[in-house]
């Protein structure tokens, strides 16, 4: 995302030019799907609170970004400084009625402090509860609606974590998406990225080529075309936003799980869209979430061979993706070892919620 001249690198990284990108993150050797990239404490991170939009802070993500800001050392306002990359726009401008009071007059510090909101809001992942933040080297991971890591936050360590989600070859970048790749269309992903990153995305599946097409087309020979792959690609997304949304409703009705007629529905739901899913190589937390969907499913029911079944599957996309020391790997492992005890009793003992 930035250019730096002193680039960071670890034992399994280098950060260097990628084309087209600026700067990128780049696979110093084999690694297994799994494997923990990196972890890093948070340069500079603002909580949820502190961004809470209300009437008397109309720009509640870049004054926060700026009280932290100023708590850096001079050494690390440099490192984040150095993140800054996309052009100034006029919406990025803080309105000087919402300035702290020590920088009217000062230009030059006011131009300072744009440059600090374009940094955190081009560089910033948020995690939750845990609030928005930016890690020195994960800032410099570029986007791709086909990722092969993960960036998340371990509260337990209180570090950015980076893992991989795939096999990654050595010289291989890493790449994470910016954006919803489920929930989105491709023209919605390609509105964020432009209006908040400065690029459109030209990955395989966003490519233009592919824009109007709604049939397969084939290539000459009895091939299969990039445009039909592009093409198919793009069908099998919206197929997954249906499928999302019609879950997410299922889960929000009170009645699911008491008839089994819905729980069979919402299933069979699932299952296709962690077929959808690995097909389109989204093998990161949007699996995951599948996963744990489907054993609340299966919970609802009580049915113990299919909530141990599917909750195996989702710890081990939990551990890939977070890592053994994460919480939601340790919480789950433990409710996992009930299920198994409650599997081989029958329910026995079970007592909702």
């Amino acid at each position: 995302m930035a250019h730096q001249d002193n680039l960071p690198s670890g034992p399994l990284y280098e950060v260097r030019r990628s084309p087209g990108m600026n700067l990128g993150t780049f696979a110093t050797d084999n690694i297994l799907r799994g494997t923990r990239i990196l972890q890093e404490k948070p340069l500079l991170r603002i909580s949820p609170d502190t961004a809470d939009p209300s009437p008397n802070t109309p720009d509640p993500v870049g004054l926060a970004a700026l009280a932290a800001f100023e708590h850096l050392t001079p050494a690390e306002r440099s490192k984040f400084l150095s993140l800054f990359s996309r052009p100034e726009r006029p919406d990025d401008r803080i309105s000087d009625l919402d300035l702290p009071e020590h920088f009217y007059n000062d230009e030059e510090a006011i131009e300072e402090l744009h440059r600090v909101k374009i940094a955190f809001t081009t560089n910033a992942f948020e995690f939750e509860a845990e609030g928005l933040m930016v890690g020195f080297v994960q800032a410099r991971i570029n986007h791709s609606c086909t990722p092969n890591v993960c960036v998340a936050f371990n509260s337990r360590t209180g570090q950015i974590t980076v893992h991989a989600t795939k096999h990654i070859w050595v010289g291989d970048e890493f790449l994470v998406s910016y954006v919803d790749v489920v929930g989105m269309s491709t023209s919605e992903r390609q509105g964020v990225l432009e209006k908040v990153y400065g690029f459109r995305c030209d990955c395989s599946v966003c490519d233009p080529a592919s824009g109007h097409l709604t049939q397969p087309v084939g290539a000459v020979g009895g091939g299969v075309s990039q445009a039909r792959m592009l093409s198919d690609s793009q069908e099998n997304r919206l197929r997954l936003r249906y499928l999302a949304k019609d879950v997410e409703e299922m889960l929000e009705d009170r009645r699911f799980g008491v008839k089994l007629g819905e729980y069979q529905r919402g299933v069979k739901a699932v299952e296709e869209m962690v077929g959808l899913l690995k097909q389109e190589e989204l093998v990161g937390m949007e699996l995951t979430k599948c996963y744990t969907t489907i054993t609340a499913f299966s919970l609802s029911r009580k049915n113990w061979t299919a909530v141990v079944k599917w909750a195996e599957k989702g710890m081990e996309q939990i551990k890939a993706c977070l890592g053994r020391d994460a919480v939601a790997f340790v919480e789950g492992k433990a409710m996992l070892e009930e299920w198994k005890v409650l599997k081989e009793t029958g329910g026995r003992g079970y007592t909702f919620g």
